[in-house]
């Protein structure tokens, strides 16, 4: 069998190191650059492109995207409020960066977001959850999430509270001798997010909302009342001999 080195060379341009291989849904391997694209929504004018290696995400770029263009307004004596962008670049790490920016997202969040498990309620001054039983899960501690590398929170309670429950079977499971689950370190920023999106769908709670659909968030690109936004990505193909 060839080795790992042998077929990562087989990736590499030997015209253009700076290819990467990208893949999409119904379309072969090729090397690739990722370009991304800001434009003023109310003018449709670009204010910035810039193409970064395609085996990389949108939400990844984003930071450097916003720094460039935000500094490039400032310079021309241009005032920027809004942040719009499709579900790529949803993130609770650039929710978080775009609000010490000063600057509110409208970024669909993607569908793997939830604010807690179904029917507890967060207390946001304990930094608890209730259950649908009225039992508090305490925080208990902040770590990173080694398969995908994000900051979270656990909440657990303990073992005697469970004994009892009503409900224990269909909460726990079969094994599970407590509650424990684990929440984004940005719930806050998501949420405040939500409420600008879509605003219909968000509960003071943030127990209930609808997820956003890809057409939303195309929707939300064109036609909010943003001052300027970052345009959905495209692939385009890097030629190789």
């Amino acid at each position: 069998m060839p080795s790992s080195h042998s077929v990562r060379r087989r990736q590499d341009s030997l015209t253009d190191p700076d290819a990467r291989i990208s893949v999409k849904p119904g379309k072969a391997r090729k090397l690739n650059y990722l370009s991304q694209l800001s434009v003023d929504t109310g003018h449709h004018v670009i204010t910035d492109i810039k193409a970064y290696h395609a085996d990389g995400k949108d939400n990844q770029q984003l930071p450097d995207i916003v720094k460039r263009v935000k500094r490039r307004l400032w310079q021309q004596g241009l005032v920027w409020e809004n942040c719009v962008a499709d579900t790529g670049y949803s993130s609770g790490e650039n929710y978080a960066f775009l609000e010490a920016q000063d600057l509110k997202s409208f970024i669909p969040p993607h569908g793997t977001f939830k604010g807690g498990p179904d029917g507890f309620m967060y207390v946001e001054e304990q930094d608890h959850y209730l259950c649908p039983q009225g039992k508090i899960i305490p925080f208990t501690k902040e770590f990173n999430d080694y398969r995908t590398g994000t900051r979270k929170k656990e909440y657990r309670c303990r073992k005697h509270v469970c004994i009892d429950c009503p409900i224990r079977s269909s909460c726990l499971g079969k094994s599970a001798q407590e509650k424990k689950f684990s929440v984004t370190y940005y719930r806050a920023e998501y949420l405040r997010n939500i409420a600008r999106v879509d605003p219909d769908s968000y509960r003071d709670t943030g127990q209930v909302y609808e997820r956003q659909t890809a057409k939303h968030g195309r929707a939300c690109f064109w036609y909010t009342h943003a001052i300027y936004g970052t345009a959905q990505s495209k692939h385009y193909r890097l030629k190789t001999s």
